[in-house]
């Protein structure tokens, strides 16, 4: 079973490595669709790859490399991809879902409530 890590988003490094991320994704889907191209990607993230830490973006990654990220747009939405042939019913999806769950509800003050966040899957 693999094993996942998780870090935040920080910098060129990783703005680099999503853009080959979603480069790769997009080759193997097609002549399927994408939702997230290398331009979504610059599109979204270039203004933070200054940053040494982007709290709302998080990687995960196994032995393979970079295996999905979630973009995290508050109060509600979400938007991630898995890496083409990870199981969407598996343990990265119910830990990306987890995290991004998690991440909604940090604004929110104690006894109040938050409206219930959505999330866009990307099919592999």
């Amino acid at each position: 079973m693999p094993q996942f890590e998780s870090r935040p988003f920080g910098g060129a490094a990783h703005l680099a490595l999503l853009i080959a991320f979603a480069r790769s994704a997009s080759a193997a889907r097609l002549p399927g669709l994408s939702y997230w191209h290398a331009g979504d990607i610059v599109w979204q993230l270039f203004p933070f790859s200054h940053l040494p830490v982007v709290e709302d973006v998080r990687l995960w990654s196994d032995s393979e490399g970079l295996a999905g990220f979630v973009l995290f747009e508050p109060p509600l939405n979400c938007t991630f991809d898995l890496r083409p042939g990870i199981p969407t019913d598996g343990e990265l999806l119910d830990g990306m879902l987890a995290w991004a769950e998690e991440r909604r509800q940090y604004p929110a003050r104690p006894g109040e409530t938050v409206p219930r966040a959505y999330a866009v899957l990307i099919p592999s």
